[in-house]
């Protein structure tokens, strides 16, 4: 019942992750070159990136697909995936097994033993 009659609006929820210019997805970015070139590198060049991304005001990804380091290891095809917020939820599962969890043990508390 607690959910039943929610609405989502996919629209207004893709608006509100556009409006980061693709900077949302600096953590999937960050980890896909990391393997490749080193957590430390990763992360500069990805603040480089989003530093850039502002000064210029454009999109994260277009910043990076420009990058000649990121062009050798990421393909065209990985890249789109990194920044398809569908592609990329992170630690949803285990916050949404956490929070059903939760709700469970406060809706149906365990039988007390005796």
């Amino acid at each position: 019942s607690l959910v039943a009659n929610i609405e989502v609006d996919t629209e207004r929820m893709r608006a509100n992750l556009d409006v980061t210019g693709g900077q949302i997805a600096a953590e999937a970015l960050t980890m896909a070159l990391a393997p490749r070139m080193g957590r430390h590198e990763a992360y500069r060049l990805v603040a480089a990136a989003c530093a850039r991304a502002d000064r210029e005001n454009v999109h994260l990804r277009a910043v990076v697909a420009q990058d000649d380091e990121v062009r050798e290891i990421i393909p065209p095809e990985e890249l789109e995936r990194i920044f398809d917020p569908l592609s990329y939820l992170g630690s949803t599962d285990a916050f949404i097994s956490s929070a059903v969890t939760r709700f469970k043990e406060v809706v149906e508390p365990p039988p007390e033993t005796a």
